[in-house]
């Protein structure tokens, strides 16, 4: 309703997320100097506090970028 292009939008917000997840798994890789399928398995917990510390429901309803953002970084301040 305000002129904004939904679809236009999703579509770049998916490709930047797609582009950043591609970049930080090329640098993890690259850190580690090899790869294995068990890459980051331990980090899944990490996340999803995260993004519940950020304010996200585990049983549904609806999060922000910014709540998960500051989520991450209070997890990252206390490790």
């Amino acid at each position: 309703m305000a002129g904004i292009r939904v679809a236009r939008v999703r579509f770049a917000v998916l490709v930047l997320s797609g582009t950043s997840a591609a970049v930080a798994g090329i640098l993890y890789t690259g850190r580690l100097q090899g790869a294995t399928y068990t890459l980051g398995e331990q980090d899944l917990l990490v996340v999803i506090a995260a993004v519940v510390i950020g304010g996200t429901r585990l049983f549904g309803g609806r999060g922000s970028v910014i709540g998960a953002l500051l989520g991450s970084l209070i997890l990252g301040t206390l490790t």
